[in-house]
């Protein structure tokens, strides 16, 4: 058995790790212990991202609460909202920056493993708490094919085969209009976007509902303004009716390119947000193929309605790589 690296307390004879899910919002920091494939969370604190100008700063603040522990080094794990390239996070909605280079200088640090965010999330439905799902179609699990698809900041997609967790850059597909409204959105978008070719992503997103709402009002609202009022506001309605269309159409889509047998999870802000969207429309337009309709009936789909699960993710990342 080839183990994940070890960071050991030499008193307590206990593996350490920090696990971090950093977010534009909170940025949460978990000490566990680890031994014989079992997890235990000794200590959590949430801080406010937006108080601090860089990640150390907060970094340097928790192993601060943790000192009582008299943990000699520990192992961090990172999960954070934004794009990973050469080993650096730069995030989304904050100043934060994390770098694994500058980051293992630290002598406490003994190794680490820095992802995005929604990779975290991917691994936490390896053993979802069903208290944490909104089931949207009940459909018959099979084979080991699911999918994850993710409207947040960005459209984060993966897909798990046999309990490995594959990263797809699928929210940058070209988006594919279907009907007079979709070409009319997407004449629109490229042209305000000064974008060739439009991508899911500038639609299925937080920027993607302003887009939205955009070509419908030629007005600016923000994601939060456009949720708000979408019961009040003809345009917001429908921005959101638009937006759960081509969300459905574009799970779909992955659905059958990738033969999804086993279930497909939708996680993200703006869904976990919104989460009173008429499901019947949405299952209806899911399954809208000709070809293909009594396959799409059958995969369970699940809305992870708790976004705030990249911990857990992280657990089980330990837990598998452990047992390579």
């Amino acid at each position: 058995m080839m183990q994940l690296w070890r960071s050991v307390n030499w008193y307590t004879k206990m593996t350490y790790y920090i696990l971090s899910d950093i977010g534009g919002t909170h940025s949460t920091f978990s000490l566990v212990e680890f031994e014989k494939g079992k997890i235990k969370e000794v200590f959590r604190h949430i801080f406010l991202t937006k108080e601090y100008q860089h990640f150390e700063e907060v970094l340097d603040l928790f192993i601060e609460m943790i000192k009582n522990y008299e943990i000699l080094n520990f192992n961090l794990i990172i999960a954070a909202a934004g794009q990973l390239k050469d080993s650096i996070i730069k995030l989304t909605n904050s100043s934060f920056i994390i770098n694994k280079k500058e980051l293992l200088k630290n002598p406490m640090i003994n190794n680490m493993e820095l992802m995005n965010d929604f990779r975290a999330i991917s691994y936490s439905t390896f053993d979802i708490d069903k208290n944490n799902l909104i089931e949207l179609n009940k459909g018959e699990s099979y084979g080991n094919k699911t999918l994850i698809v993710g409207a947040g900041t960005g459209l984060g997609v993966s897909r798990i085969e046999n309990r490995e967790v594959i990263d797809s850059e699928e929210g940058h597909n070209v988006f594919l209009p279907r009907g007079e409204i979709e070409k009319e959105l997407n004449s629109f978008l490229r042209k305000k976007l000064n974008k060739e070719k439009l991508e899911y992503e500038n639609v299925l997103s937080g920027r993607g509902l302003e887009n939205i709402y955009s070509f419908f009002s030629n007005e600016q609202l923000n994601a939060g303004e456009i949720s708000s009022s979408k019961d009040s506001n003809e345009n917001s309605k429908k921005t959101f009716e638009l937006f759960f269309k081509l969300y459905a159409k574009f799970i779909r889509e992955l659905a059958i390119e990738h033969m999804v047998q086993k279930n497909i999870y939708i996680a993200g802000g703006v869904i976990e947000k919104n989460l009173n969207f008429s499901h019947k429309d949405f299952i209806r337009e899911f399954t809208n193929s000709e070809n293909h309709k009594d396959f799409l009936k059958r995969i369970p789909i699940y809305i992870i309605k708790n976004y705030d699960i990249s911990i857990k993710g992280l657990e089980n990342y330990i837990k598998i790589k452990d047992n390579l």
